[in-house]
């Protein structure tokens, strides 16, 4: 059987400039790489406290990514990387702290 999915959506446990989208579990990271090959847009969901953590595992690099939905905690050297790689940035308006 084989797969495509137009739109995948990730949440995520880390996600630094250098190492990419990372996540502590193995096999999560296997299924989540095979999943960001096969799919035409990738979708970070992530809090602002996922920025700059780097996790054992990696899923993808950064330029694989098209859109991050964060909240407005995202550091500005991300809001830069964002515009630098032509990644849609979504902050949310409300903060549920």
């Amino acid at each position: 059987m084989t797969y495509r999915f137009d739109k995948y959506f990730l949440g995520v446990d880390g996600l630094d400039i250098s190492a990419g989208v990372t996540t502590f579990d193995e096999s999560e990271a296997k299924i989540n790489r095979l999943f960001c090959s096969i799919s035409d847009k990738v979708i970070i969901v992530c809090d602002s406290s996922k920025f700059g953590v780097r996790k054992h595992n990696v899923i993808c690099p950064i330029k694989n990514i098209d859109t991050i939905i964060t909240d407005s905690g995202v550091p500005n050297e991300y809001i830069n990387m964002c515009n630098k790689f032509g990644i849609n940035l979504l902050i949310s308006k409300e903060d549920r702290s």
